[in-house]
C-alpha cells in the first residue's frame, strides 16, 4: 500500500475514531461478552502472533454494542485483568 495512500487513511479514519473513543456509553449493560481472537501480523517482514480483545456490551433495550479493542501480544489473565480495569474506570460500567 503507497504511503501517500495511508496518511490519507488516517487523516480521514482518526477523527471518526476519537469521536467513537470519546461517545458517551449506556450507565447499564445487563450482559458484557469478552473474547479475544489472535492473528499473525506481518511486521518488519516477518508475521509475529498478536492478541485482539473484543469487549461487546448489550443495551438494556436489546441492542450489542461493541464496547472497545484492546491488542496485546499474547492472551492471558494479566491482560485481561488491565482491559477490565480500562473499562471500569474510563467508562464506569462495571
Amino acid at each position: 500500500m503507497d504511503w501517500k495512500y495511508q496518511i490519507e487513511l488516517l487523516r480521514i479514519l482518526l477523527p471518526e475514531l476519537k469521536a467513537w473513543q470519546q461517545r458517551p456509553l449506556e450507565a447499564l449493560y445487563p450482559f458484557v461478552w469478552l473474547d479475544a481472537t489472535h492473528y499473525k501480523i506481518k511486521h518488519d517482514g516477518h508475521y509475529i502472533n498478536k492478541a485482539i480483545y473484543t469487549v461487546l456490551g448489550l443495551t438494556t433495550d436489546g441492542h450489542k454494542e461493541l464496547l472497545g479493542l484492546y491488542m496485546s501480544e499474547t492472551e492471558g489473565a494479566h491482560h485481561w485483568l488491565s482491559v477490565l480495569t480500562y473499562i471500569t474506570v474510563v467508562y464506569k460500567i462495571f
